[in-house]
């Protein structure tokens, strides 16, 4: 009861000095996160190694060396600076988002004709560039906009693509292979049930030498008023997002709408999916036309997003650098670069990145 007295204490100081609201959500969501942290940390003696364990064998065949030794941050390993991603960079924009964002993980795409020797080729300029890679795979032909569809009754692979998947798996720089795209929403053409991503997910395994898998899938709590039980064996890295920087609310709405979902999402994570890792996307895009306005965020707004995913040690990716279709994307927004290239500044949130990837 202790702390919750002082904490009450300091918030209602803070009101009374007149601290403006969103610099008050920001403190008290710091305040609360720190403090569950702590409780499911006491509950939980291992910590959160335990749900990526299963991760460790495979990249500890990739890897050597190596913890974080308590000092610069760009001297972790295997992941040289803090884990945080950016999405959807071409291969003549590693140097821009090398030298101002920083961060360990690219999203790439590659088109499904490319073989092995053309995408080995893109991870070693990745690699080049202190990168690790999540390789999607794009097509033009099938339904889930990858080289693999479903017929109806399992996943087909054309041998080109299994030839390709075998021949990068060994790569230093690959991080993972993309699946699927928001694969359980029924409002896509094309959608999957929990088993048949689980049979996705083993076919990628089998054909890549366990190299771990990244999907898309919008959120975790979301899809309990639909029926959909999620479980482990869908994704190793499940991608999240909650687009709300939204030009007709106000900051308050959208800081709490979204670390709200990231609470949500978390929360059931651990009960659904205890080993799984979910990689929250974090908005960096305007586009007036989507079904609601979508804004850039602030410096103040994406740093309190930033800082709740830091505080409760979870990875997080920027979606994303380039796009077609919207309006301003994080390659035109030079006054968030340096939010991004901070990374977390929390040190302990360092020292969880060697567990994530031994």
């Amino acid at each position: 009861m202790i702390p919750v007295t002082w904490m009450k204490i300091g918030f209602t100081y803070l009101r009374r000095r007149k601290i403006n609201r969103v610099r008050l959500l920001v403190l008290r969501r710091a305040f609360l996160s720190i403090f569950v942290a702590c409780v499911l940390n006491l509950l939980q003696p291992n910590g959160w190694s335990v749900r990526i364990d299963s991760l460790a064998s495979h990249d500890q065949q990739k890897q050597t060396g190596g913890d974080y030794d308590g000092s610069d941050p760009a001297t972790i390993h295997p992941l040289p600076r803090s884990w945080y991603g950016i999405r959807q960079v071409w291969r003549g924009d590693f140097q821009t988002v090398a030298d101002n964002l920083r961060g360990s993980i690219l999203v790439v795409g590659v088109p499904d004709t490319y073989g092995a020797d053309l995408v080995n080729g893109l991870l070693n300029q990745v690699q080049d560039y202190g990168y690790r890679a999540v390789v999607i795979m794009n097509s033009d032909t099938t339904c889930s906009r990858r080289p693999w569809e479903w017929d109806g009754n399992t996943w087909v692979f054309p041998p080109t693509t299994v030839l390709t998947l075998q021949g990068i798996s060994a790569h230093p720089a690959l991080f993972a292979i993309y699946a699927l795209h928001e694969p359980f929403d029924t409002t896509n053409v094309c959608h999957w049930t929990v088993e048949q991503h689980q049979e996705l997910y083993q076919l990628l395994k089998a054909h890549t030498n366990g190299v771990p898998v990244w999907s898309d899938i919008q959120g975790v709590d979301v899809w309990k008023s639909q029926d959909i039980v999620l479980a482990d064996g869908i994704c190793d890295y499940c991608g999240t997002f909650y687009h709300r920087f939204r030009s007709d609310w106000t900051s308050e709405q959208c800081l709490e709408a979204i670390l709200n979902w990231i609470d949500a999402d978390l929360n059931a994570q651990r009960r659904l999916m205890p080993n799984s890792q979910i990689v929250f996307q974090i908005q960096v895009y305007a586009y007036a036309n989507y079904i609601y306005p979508l804004r850039l965020p602030t410096v103040e707004e994406l740093e309190t997003v930033r800082d709740h995913l830091c505080t409760l040690n979870q990875p997080f990716v920027y979606y994303l650098w380039s796009h077609d279709t919207y309006d301003v994307e994080l390659k035109d927004a030079p006054e968030l670069w340096p939010v991004v290239s901070q990374g977390c500044l929390n040190r302990y949130y360092y020292s969880y990145l060697p567990v994530l990837n031994k």
